[in-house]
C-alpha cells in the first residue's frame, strides 16, 4: 500500500497525480524499502515505462546520450 496525500485537500487529484500514484502501487512489492535496498535508479527502472506512458521524459542509463538535458537558471 502506498501512502499519499494530494494537496489542496479540497481539491480532486488531477489524473497525473492519480497515475502516478497507480504506477508506484502497481510495483511497489518490488521496490518496497522495508524488504529491498534498491538505489533511485532501480527503482526508476520499474516505474520508467508507466512515467513514459504518462507524458514523462524518462531518462534510459547513465550515458551521454541517454540522460535528460535539463538547463539549470
Amino acid at each position: 500500500m502506498v501512502n499519499w496525500a494530494y494537496f489542496l485537500r479540497s481539491d480532486k487529484a488531477t489524473r497525473l497525480a492519480v497515475g502516478v500514484v497507480q504506477a508506484f502501487e502497481e510495483v511497489h512489492s518490488s521496490i518496497a524499502s522495508g524488504t529491498h535496498t534498491l538505489p533511485s535508479n532501480g527503482v526508476l527502472a520499474y516505474v520508467a515505462a508507466p512515467f513514459a506512458e504518462l507524458g514523462f521524459a524518462v531518462e534510459a542509463g547513465k550515458k551521454h546520450a541517454d540522460k535528460i538535458r535539463v538547463p539549470v537558471l
